[in-house]
């Protein structure tokens, strides 16, 4: 791992994308004037330079749905492992990775750029479940080189498997959708192919909001933030590796 005056050099990382190409060094942000976040939107959630969509498209639709279901106790923050009936307490400090020249530039999952709602928990959501899938090591130290960052860990995962985890529930209902009024009725999201509908990323994950009255359905891309009408006709396998919902909360 290359670093820069001792701390990662992220784009020699592998990173991509526009708003990642200017990072070379990264902090330690430990600020207490913002808080969690106790109500929770699907429109805090906002991807950074981890290629990680699959977990912030999991934890959207999640809260787009039911916001409960991301449950943090006294303990720590709650993941259910696949198999098993029994979640467990993931406790993490508020330490983030921010890029060095601003305060609030966060590296990782990033908060909105809505004035009204500076909320940490999607950046907390997201290293706690860095930390849980990687729990052998102190995860993560921002600017720590020795320890594996949420990038090394969370890059290319299942968003089946984060969907339950994240959610605690216990299965994943491949290539359907349930809505009622237009509105989902279990957190449901869709990943594209090497070759999606002209309109998507390639080999991307979004959480699916709504069935409009016309029949497609509303996407929204966590990079970003942006909604997007994707036709019902273009969903099929030769498009999206998976498409689906969790149900059975446990």
């Amino acid at each position: 791992m290359k670093n820069v005056n001792g701390k990662r050099d992220l784009l020699a990382e592998g990173l991509s994308g526009a708003d990642c190409n200017d990072l070379k060094t990264v902090k330690k942000w430990t600020t207490n004037t913002w808080n969690e976040g106790l109500n929770k939107q699907v429109i805090d959630v906002r991807q950074g330079c981890a290629r990680d969509c699959f977990v912030l498209a999991a934890i959207g639709s999640i809260v787009a749905v039911d916001s409960s279901r991301l449950r943090k106790t006294a303990s720590g923050y709650n993941f259910l492992p696949v198999g098993s009936s029994k979640a467990v307490a993931i406790s993490i400090d508020k330490n983030l990775a921010v890029a060095s020249d601003t305060t609030t530039d966060f590296v990782y999952a990033r908060w909105s750029g809505i004035a009204t709602r500076k909320y940490l928990w999607p950046m907390l959501w997201e290293k706690a479940y860095a930390k849980f899938l990687d729990q052998d090591n102190d995860h993560p130290d921002p600017i720590d080189p020795a320890q594996p960052d949420i990038r090394t860990i969370l890059d290319g995962g299942s968003v089946q498997k984060a969907m339950k985890e994240i959610g605690r529930y216990k299965t994943f209902k491949e290539f359907e959708f349930s809505f009622e009024s237009g509105n989902p009725l279990y957190p449901s999201v869709a990943a594209t192919s090497g070759t999606p509908p002209g309109i998507l990323t390639s080999n991307h994950t979004y959480s699916v909001i709504k069935k409009l009255d016309n029949g497609n359905y509303q996407f929204r891309d966590q990079c970003g933030g942006i909604y997007k009408e994707v036709s019902a006709g273009d969903l099929t396998k030769a498009k999206f590796t998976t498409w689906g919902y969790v149900k059975d909360p446990i």
